[in-house]
């Protein structure tokens, strides 16, 4: 199985090929390894039910992020657990909020130190 940009390029080319040629989207080679359906969906712009559902939760998240911009995946996710009753994985929501580019505003406190020096230098063989 190709590499996650590999297929996105080679969903592009179909697409663009798509485009310029103006000819249906007909069954692939023998040697393809998609199958004609979902080429043929991706290329009409249809969504499936999971990309709806996570799109539609996307657009829910980036509201609560505006209404608290303080509040990370984790806090946004408890929200969406406790407050709108949807139980969603974790991974998920941070896939999504990457998506997005969903951040937590809160910056925390960086400890610099001083880099750490021997008192006696060490022998190297």
């Amino acid at each position: 199985m190709p590499l996650r940009s590999e297929a996105k390029r080679i969903y592009t080319a179909i697409k663009d090929r798509h485009k310029e040629k103006g000819s249906p989207l007909g069954p692939p080679a023998p040697c393809s390894m998609w199958s004609a359906s979902p080429i043929i969906k991706w290329a009409c712009g249809k969504l499936g039910p999971m990309a709806m559902e996570n799109k539609r939760l996307a657009n829910q998240l980036e509201q609560l992020h505006e209404e608290n911009p303080d509040k990370g995946y984790r806090r946004l996710n408890d929200n969406l657990h406790h407050d709108h009753d949807i139980h969603v994985n974790d991974k998920r929501v941070l896939r999504l909020c990457r998506a997005r580019g969903i951040r937590s505003t809160v910056k925390y406190a960086i400890y610099c130190r001083e880099p750490f020096e021997p008192a006696i230098p060490r022998r190297t063989a």
